[in-house]
């Protein structure tokens, strides 16, 4: 979903998602980042884009060495 602000002489795009959870499969989690690519190109470029979500600890390609960082409350 992208909504569009404008603030004084500024148009902002806020992009707000929800991730599929890590774990899941390919079936699942690609659909969403396809989507999510599309949303993002037909933002203009002359537009500011704020994007916000919730990206289910998706730390790179995998979340070794985080261990600090994730967790049951993270």
């Amino acid at each position: 979903m992208s909504d569009k602000l404008v603030v004084g002489s500024e148009i902002f795009n806020v992009v707000s998602v929800y991730a599929p959870r890590m774990g899941l499969g390919e079936d699942i989690k690609s659909p969403f980042w396809e989507d999510f690519d599309e949303v993002i190109q037909n933002i203009p470029q002359t537009r500011k884009l704020l994007i916000r979500g919730n990206f289910n600890e998706h730390i790179g390609s995998s979340g070794d060495d985080y261990e600090t960082v994730q967790g049951a409350f993270s």
